[in-house]
């Protein structure tokens, strides 16, 4: 179940004016409409299940980044990121996750599988916010 906002992106991605961001953020969409949240509309994102990842999809939306948690009950970040990577994903892919024991393992796990991808962890610290690890 994608979830977009139809509005066109209005994108102009040169030196000197990176416009929006196109951002993709793969999860359980529909488990996450299913218990009432709802999900942000905004030109520049778009809500996707991992089985959506298709050439087509990738082709179409082409994303600046695409946004996950690093574990989820369908998929985890290596199992996206080989979905990506054969979608012709070729840009940024950072996966979200509270503490990790050594992200830099995960990191180099995902890297040495889909190499055309700018993988990286962000740790979603509850005292600091989002910072990159």
């Amino acid at each position: 179940m994608t979830v977009r906002d139809d509005r066109p992106h209005g994108i102009v991605k040169d030196d000197e004016d990176q416009g929006d961001l196109v951002v993709l953020i793969v999860g359980d969409v529909s488990a996450w409409t299913a218990d009432g949240r709802s999900l942000p509309v905004a030109s520049q994102l778009t809500f996707a299940e991992i089985d959506e990842i298709t050439p087509g999809f990738i082709s179409e939306l082409n994303p600046d980044i695409v946004l996950s948690s690093i574990f989820t009950p369908k998929f985890d970040a290596l199992d996206l990121a080989r979905a990506l990577g054969a979608a012709g994903y070729r840009g940024r892919y950072r996966a979200l996750t509270p503490r990790l024991p050594n992200p830099g393992l995960v990191r180099r796990e995902v890297r040495s599988i889909s190499t055309e991808i700018d993988f990286d962890v962000l740790i979603i610290d509850q005292t600091s916010g989002l910072r990159p690890n």
